[in-house]
C-alpha cells in the first residue's frame, strides 16, 4: 500500500476553491470535460470543462482524455512528451496520469500507465478510482491518500466498480493453448472485497470479459453475447445472443439499470453503438460510434463518432438520442475526440 499525500492537496483544493455539495453527492448540474489540440500532438492539448451541451467552455489544465468523476468535482487526465515525426509522432515514454480539481488548479501525478487510454474507472461516490496501470489495477482513496495494487500483473484489465463503491470487479487472462485463439488466451471475472483487499472468482467460463458493473447486476461478455451475473457469481444469464456481437460489448450503464450500450471500437475506422433494452434483452443499433456516457434518464448517449489512424483522428464527440433524433456536435473541432460527463 502505498500513500498519495497528493490526494489530500487535492482534497482541500476542492474546499477551498468552494465547489460544495455533500462527500460522494452528485453535481446540481452536470459538466462535460474534454480536449483540443491546435495540432496533430496530443502532447499540445488542453482539458476544456463545459456544459453537458459544449457551452460555456473553460480551460483547465494541460492534457489529454479527461475523465470528470460522477460528482463533477475532479477530473483525471494524461500527459505525454511525443516528437514530432510526419506522418504522426514518436512518444517514447510512458502516458502519466494526473488528477486535478475541475474549476482548476494544481495537477498532481498519479500513476504511470501503459496504453491510451487506460482503462480507467470512477467509484460511484467519488471518492475512489481504479486504474490499470503499469504492474496492474491500482485503486486510489482520495478520503485516506492510500493507493492499493488489487490486482498485480499486466494479465488484469477493465475494472468496473459496485453501486455501493464497496467492490471491484475485473477481467483476469491467463495462458491457455487449449482455448484455440491466436492469443492462446482464456479469461474470466474477479471481484475484489475493497474492504478485506480479497479477490474472488466468480466466472469459471474461459472467455468471459469486459465487465461493466450495473445498478444490480454485472454486464459482460461470453462466448459472442453479452451475459449478467451478480456479485458472486450465483445468478448467471443470458442477456442478448449472438447477433449482438456486431454492436459490441458492455460499456455503459443507465441509472435505473434499463438501458445498457454496447461499444465495439476498432483501430481504424469508426465503431459501432448499440443499446440493449435490459428487462426484453432487446437490442437496436444505434449507430456509428464509441459509448463515452449515457444521462441518467437513458435517452442520451455522449459518442466518440472518429475513425482513427496513424497521424490523427477524424470526427467528432456528440450528444446522440437514444430514440432515433438527431445527433449533436459538443466539442468543437474536427478529431478532438478525448470526452467525458456526468450528466
Amino acid at each position: 500500500m502505498r500513500k498519495l499525500f497528493f490526494l489530500l492537496t487535492v482534497v482541500a483544493a476542492i474546499a477551498l476553491t468552494g465547489c460544495g455539495g455533500e462527500r460522494g453527492g452528485r453535481a446540481a448540474s452536470g459538466s462535460l470535460v474534454y480536449s483540443q489540440s491546435a495540432g496533430l500532438n496530443p502532447a499540445n492539448a488542453w482539458v476544456w470543462r463545459a456544459n453537458v451541451d459544449g457551452m460555456h467552455p473553460v480551460r483547465v489544465t494541460k492534457g489529454f482524455d479527461p475523465t470528470i468523476s460522477p460528482n463533477g468535482k475532479f477530473v483525471t487526465f494524461l500527459r505525454l512528451r511525443c516528437a514530432s515525426t510526419p506522418p504522426g509522432w514518436t512518444c517514447p515514454r510512458a502516458p502519466k496520469l494526473f488528477l486535478s480539481p475541475t474549476s482548476g488548479g494544481t495537477a498532481k501525478w498519479i500513476a504511470n500507465t501503459t496504453i491510451i487510454p487506460p482503462a480507467l474507472t470512477w467509484a460511484p461516490d467519488s471518492q475512489r478510482l481504479a486504474v490499470e496501470a503499469k504492474g496492474g489495477i491500482d485503486v486510489f482513496d482520495l478520503a485516506t491518500g492510500n493507493g492499493e495494487l488489487i490486482a498485480k500483473g499486466n494479465m488484469a484489465s477493465s475494472p468496473s466498480f459496485s453501486p455501493d463503491s464497496r467492490f471491484v470487479v475485473f477481467q483476469r487472462d491467463r495462458r491457455s493453448p487449449a482455448r484455440g485463439n491466436r492469443f492462446n488466451l482464456a479469461s474470466d471475472l474477479f471481484v475484489t472485497d475493497l474492504a478485506t483487499g480479497k479477490s474472488r472468482q466468480i466466472t469459471h467460463l474461459g472467455d468471459a470479459g469486459a465487465p461493466a458493473w450495473g445498478p444490480s447486476e454485472i454486464a459482460f461478455g461470453h462466448n459472442h453475447e453479452v451475459w449478467l451475473t451478480d456479485r458472486t457469481g450465483t445468478r448467471l444469464r443470458r442477456l442478448t445472443d449472438k447477433k449482438a456481437v456486431d454492436n459490441g460489448w458492455p460499456s455503459v450503464w443507465s441509472a435505473n439499470g434499463r438501458v445498457l450500450l454496447l461499444s465495439n471500437g476498432p483501430f481504424r475506422g469508426k465503431g459501432t453503438l448499440g443499446a440493449v433494452d435490459v428487462p426484453s434483452g432487446r437490442v437496436s443499433f444505434v449507430g456509428a460510434g464509441i459509448a463515452l456516457g449515457l444521462s441518467r434518464d437513458g435517452k442520451v448517449a455522449l459518442v466518440d463518432d472518429c475513425a482513427y489512424g496513424i497521424a490523427r483522428a477524424i470526427g467528432r464527440v456528440e450528444t446522440v438520442p437514444l430514440d432515433g433524433g438527431k445527433a449533436h456536435a459538443v466539442v468543437p473541432g474536427d478529431g478532438n475526440c478525448w470526452a467525458s460527463w456526468n450528466n
